[in-house]
């Protein structure tokens, strides 16, 4: 995860998603958390997972999410719908799966389901959250990628050139 957490905008249901996850798949991970304060609570159990990273320059953190297995984004429901988070064009840019954790209404799940980018999960369900993460680590199990359109941005290039 790449940024800051504040308001709504917290990994509490994520950490009740993973937590499913891990009593049917108990695996090894760490989740990264670049440029974000510990602001929220972590379960007992997953402190030792969690490592957070200072804030860095984008075209670091467009290296770092490209680095990744996957990406997680968390968008909470929000009454004003329409607007996009412009961290989802960076995690498109690097074509690794995206765990969005958002409103399956709003444009961001629309966005990551038509670029076929990632899964999408209700941010307020947990199970859909576990399905979510459990999608993403079949695919990384079986050293599979997403096919992701070409027509994402490729923001990388612009980053890079």
């Amino acid at each position: 995860y790449a940024g800051t957490f504040y308001g709504l905008r917290k990994p509490t249901t994520f950490f009740d998603g993973l937590n499913l996850f891990l009593k049917k798949y108990p695996v090894d991970f760490k989740l990264k958390f670049i440029g974000c304060n510990a602001n929220f609570s972590i379960p007992e159990n997953l402190k030792e997972s969690c490592e957070f990273y200072p804030k860095i320059d984008t075209i670091e953190a467009v290296k770092a999410m490209a680095f990744s297995d996957a990406n997680l984004l968390i968008l909470p429901v929000i009454e004003g719908k329409g607007v996009y988070s412009g961290k989802i064009f960076e995690y498109l840019s690097v074509k690794k799966p995206i765990i969005a954790v958002v409103d399956p209404q709003d444009v961001a799940a629309k966005l990551i389901l038509e670029t076929g980018s990632g899964f999408v999960a209700d941010f307020n369900d947990p199970n859909e959250i576990y399905k979510a993460i459990e999608q993403t680590y079949h695919l990384w199990r079986n050293k599979q990628q997403m096919n992701i359109s070409d027509e994402t941005t490729n923001f990388s290039e612009l980053l890079y050139s």
